[in-house]
């Protein structure tokens, strides 16, 4: 059981990844604000990272000390979501009504898992929490711009995972 939690963290920090790389994506809504942009995504990518990697060790995710951590960033995950979803809102610069769709599933599941976790619906909220990386998987699969990532996993949070 140990080693799924550390290969599904693993997997996490990898696809939350994404959004990190965020800085050359060719296709931000408002390219002349590609500064706002990339820290609208900075934002969102560092609370889904610290959020996974309480919400995928369950010891840790059920540890009463985390309620403080795990409300904040969830907090910032989807008011980041939901700006995301505001900018890009009828926006999309290549004209694929995917970013529009993807954005609104993600500010609405943000939203969403936030809700269940304040209201103690934690198993639930849990699964939330730990499937929102593969919207982000989604949204940035679809060009060849949010493909192109330079990972590195040997810094951050993700530097503490028994990787090897």
């Amino acid at each position: 059981m140990q080693k799924l939690s550390v290969v599904f963290l693993a997997a996490a920090i990898t696809s939350a990844s994404l959004l990190g790389s965020i800085g050359h994506c060719a296709d931000a809504p408002n390219p002349s604000d590609n500064a706002a942009w990339r820290a609208r995504m900075q934002s969102m990518f560092a609370s889904l990272q610290s959020l996974l990697l309480i919400t995928v060790d369950e010891a840790k995710f059920n540890d009463p000390g985390q309620s403080r951590a795990i409300r904040e960033h969830a907090g910032k995950l989807a008011e980041s979501a939901a700006a995301m979803h505001l900018a890009v809102s009828g926006k999309s610069p290549d004209r694929d009504p995917s970013l529009v769709m993807f954005s609104e599933i993600l500010k609405d599941h943000s939203a969403e898992a936030l809700q269940a976790y304040q209201q103690g619906s934690r198993d639930y909220a849990r699964t939330l929490f730990n499937s929102t990386a593969f919207m982000c998987i989604a949204c940035h699969s679809r060009t060849d711009s949010g493909v192109k990532l330079a990972w590195n996993l040997d810094s951050g949070p993700a530097a503490s995972l028994p990787l090897q």
